[in-house]
Parts: C-alpha cells; sequence; structure tokens
C-alpha cells in the first residue's frame, strides 16, 4: 500500500500527502478512523498495521515519514522552485 502512495506522487501531490498523513496517524493510533471518515484503503492499512509486530509499524512509520518529507520537498519545489544562479 505504500508502493502505491509511492507510485501517487507524481498525480496528486496533495492527496497523497493527506493519505500518508492517514497511515501515519493509524500507525500511532489504531483504530482512530471512523465509519463516517475512513475509506476502504484506510480501513484495509489499519487492519493490516494492528496485525504487525512493534518493529516492523517503527519501520513503516519511518517509511511513511520519508515518503511525507519527500512529498514536502516535491511540494516546496512546485510552489517555489530554486533558481539556478551558477550561469550568471
Amino acid at each position: 500500500m505504500i508502493n502505491h502512495l509511492i507510485s501517487k506522487v507524481n498525480d496528486a501531490n496533495h492527496q497523497t500527502k493527506e493519505l500518508c498523513h492517514v497511515y501515519i496517524r493509524s500507525c500511532y493510533q489504531p483504530g482512530q478512523c471512523t465509519e463516517e471518515t475512513s475509506t476502504e484503503e484506510e480501513d484495509l492499512f489499519q487492519s493490516i498495521i494492528n496485525k504487525c509486530a512493534p518493529d516492523d509499524k517503527h519501520r513503516i512509520r519511518r517509511r511513511l515519514h520519508g515518503l511525507l518529507k519527500y512529498i514536502d520537498s516535491r511540494l516546496k519545489d512546485i510552489y517555489s522552485p530554486t533558481l539556478d544562479l551558477s550561469n550568471k
């Protein structure tokens, strides 16, 4: 499911970032999604994470936080691209 998020980064940065936040919250506070706000994908991730060992949850959280940093860097480049002044 995380690989699916990674593949969606190029298409929908904001949506992927939001879903990444949901996944991270699921790692820290399982069972927090309600029926009104959760999607099938969120429910599935939450059910999977609940079955993981603590070490696996830690690795998953690290991977999700890394993905979130990557998304933030992409969004930063989109809204405030760095200028290349080396040619002047």
